[in-house]
């Protein structure tokens, strides 16, 4: 299955599987979503271990045995930031499309007409400040 940019939710792994090193797996996520919550456990783990996981970008590392209420709250926050995620993404490809918010904006006045303008020129902005 593909975990790309589309995939809403998150992912647990092992460091230790059959196949494939868990840091391996962990950076082949990142290059396909910098943004996707991966979570890393291990029986084996050390502090550099989980130094380098946390680099390469997983949002929380746990050591066998965990608490089973630590991974269920880790798993909590890892989902809210991931729909934090899935939702910014989607109001910016409806920004940068334009017709779908500007069909909600009701009104054919000069003002309207000027907000509809602003409104696909911030979509536009590449974010940077131009003072």
């Amino acid at each position: 299955k593909n975990l790309g940019p589309e995939y809403p939710g998150i992912v647990i792994s092992d460091i230790k599987m059959p196949g494939m090193d868990g840091m391996q797996f962990l950076k082949k996520l990142m290059g396909n979503d910098s943004a996707l919550p991966v979570i890393m456990i291990t029986g084996h783990g050390d502090v550099p271990m989980a130094v380098e996981a946390m680099r390469v970008g997983a949002f929380d590392f746990l050591e066998k045995p965990f608490n089973p209420d630590r991974m269920s709250e880790l798993a909590k926050k890892a989902t809210g930031a991931r729909r934090l995620t899935m939702d910014n993404r989607a109001l910016r490809r409806e920004l940068s499309d334009g017709g779908q918010l500007m069909k909600k904006l009701i009104g054919k006045s000069p003002v309207m007409e000027r907000l509809r303008e602003d409104i696909l020129d911030l979509g536009q902005a590449d974010g940077e400040d131009k003072s």
